[in-house]
């Protein structure tokens, strides 16, 4: 073999092996783009689903504020026994779950305790 064929024969593996690093390379970029577009879309159904629940917990809310337990008006209820007669320990746990005032702050989308007026 001639020196002159040698050279040519490096040169030409050398130009084979950027070639292939350069298809890796472009490869390995497209994959990655395709993956951040899927983790992309996967985090924006994400998030449309949690929108979805808090719309539906707000509708629940509002629901609720309606209802008698809202209203309620602040005195625990005496708890009887079939004969009538108060059970102490039954109205000791009423009177220890006085729940106060509540308002709704539709801002914040939940019902809070307050002062009383």
């Amino acid at each position: 073999m001639r020196e002159g064929d040698r050279a040519w024969r490096a040169r030409k593996r050398g130009a084979a092996g950027r070639r292939i690093a350069a298809k890796k390379a472009a490869q390995k970029r497209i994959a990655d783009e395709k993956a951040a577009a899927a983790k992309a879309a996967r985090l924006a159904q994400q998030r449309k689903e949690a929108k979805a629940e808090q719309q539906v917990a707000l509708a629940t809310t509002a629901d609720s504020e309606n209802s008698s337990i809202a209203a309620s008006t602040g005195k625990p209820a005496k708890a009887e026994t079939a004969k009538g007669e108060p059970d102490d320990e039954e109205e000791k746990v009423a009177v220890a779950k006085d729940p106060g005032c509540k308002q709704f702050f539709p801002s914040v989308g939940m019902t809070l305790s307050v002062p009383c007026q």
